[in-house]
């Protein structure tokens, strides 16, 4: 009963202009073990849940970009089986990661803080994305964050990995929509479900056959892409592929860890979600 009416009040405040900035959590530099390999992990903030619909609401509302009308039809693209529900406790998604680089940057300009990202255009008149990792303002976790925040480094009990995240939950072909992101009970570092319910946009370029290893040894990732291959076939103009990490809400935990990394397009919409990081203030 207290869970139901702390997600209504939630719900409420999310679908308000009151939580003006995500609740971030510190996380401290560590090293670690994995596959018997030593990696760091910097310190960084990182918010407890994935961006809600709630959120991006604010963010629309906010700068006029599109209106909630056209974001709440692509929700229903998306899905298919909304029939008029859309709630603010949802992990946003129907998005792509250029709308997501661009939320960032709005956040870090509510906050004060140096953007992350630059755009700008080449001579195709295609976009190009920038990253500025020093800076101090808002962004996509990297694939190696990610990670580390994930636990899987750890090798727990896979029911540790199922009571903590929304894993292997039944599919309900009338009604495929996301759980909301208060669902489960937070991890150790004290955030939200960063292994399930929908996946997780990250910074990082995708490259085929370049393993997660390599993402945690160099943090920036690779400086190019493996192009989508129906763009080569048709020979379009390549657009920028990037990593988006964790499972859905169905999807069967040895499956997950067994294929960690997938490529999104920077254009793509569709059932993908983001967090937001940022610097260590000390």
């Amino acid at each position: 009963m207290i869970k139901r009416l702390m997600n209504i009040l939630l719900s409420v405040l999310f679908c308000l202009d009151i939580y003006s900035f995500p609740k971030m959590v510190k996380i401290p530099s560590s090293t670690y073990i994995y596959d018997n390999k030593e990696y760091t992990f910097e310190s960084v903030e990182v918010s407890e849940h994935k961006t809600t619909v709630g959120e991006w609401k604010n963010y629309l509302n906010s700068t006029n970009k599109n209106s909630l009308a056209d974001f709440e039809h692509e929700l229903r693209r998306v899905t298919d089986s909304l029939q008029g529900r859309i709630n603010c406790l949802w992990p946003v998604f129907g998005i792509t990661w250029l709308d997501a680089a661009e939320y960032c940057n709005w956040l870090s300009e509510k906050e004060h803080l140096n953007r992350c990202y630059t755009f700008k255009r080449d001579k195709n008149n295609k976009t190009i994305i920038i990253t500025d990792y020093s800076a101090d303002g808002y962004r996509m976790p990297t694939v190696s964050e990610w990670f580390y925040l994930s636990e899987l480094w750890m090798n727990k009990d896979e029911d540790y990995y199922r009571e903590v995240n929304i894993l292997e939950r039944k599919i309900d072909f009338n009604n495929q929509v996301p759980y909301k992101i208060t669902e489960e009970k937070k991890n150790p570092f004290g955030v939200y479900d960063i292994l399930g319910n929908i996946p997780e946009m990250c910074n990082n370029f995708y490259m085929e056959n370049y393993p997660i290893g390599n993402y945690l040894k160099n943090q920036n990732g690779p400086n190019t892409y493996t192009p989508d291959p129906d763009q080569v076939y048709f020979k379009e103009a390549l657009i920028e592929v990037r990593c988006i990490l964790g499972g859905y809400y169905s999807s069967k935990f040895e499956y997950l860890k067994k294929n960690l990394l997938s490529p999104i397009l920077i254009t793509k919409t569709g059932f993908e979600s983001f967090r937001v990081v940022k610097k260590v203030k000390y």
